[in-house]
């Protein structure tokens, strides 16, 4: 889990192939929340560089 809370039931947790970001799931929310999300994973981002949030602008 990288961003949310459990407790509130709304969060972001990634998935990772070795150092690659490959997928993120969300429980609810926001689209707009995810942009940045769905840019890290089409750019192939390296995992350390989302590992502690949302990613920087790509």
């Amino acid at each position: 889990m990288v961003d949310g809370d459990l407790g509130a039931r709304r969060f972001v947790a990634t998935y990772r192939r070795g150092p690659v970001l490959t997928g993120v799931v969300a429980v609810n929310t926001p689209p707009r929340a995810l942009r940045a999300w769905r840019a890290a994973i089409a750019s192939r981002r390296p995992w350390n560089a989302v590992a502690d949030g949302v990613p920087a602008a790509v």
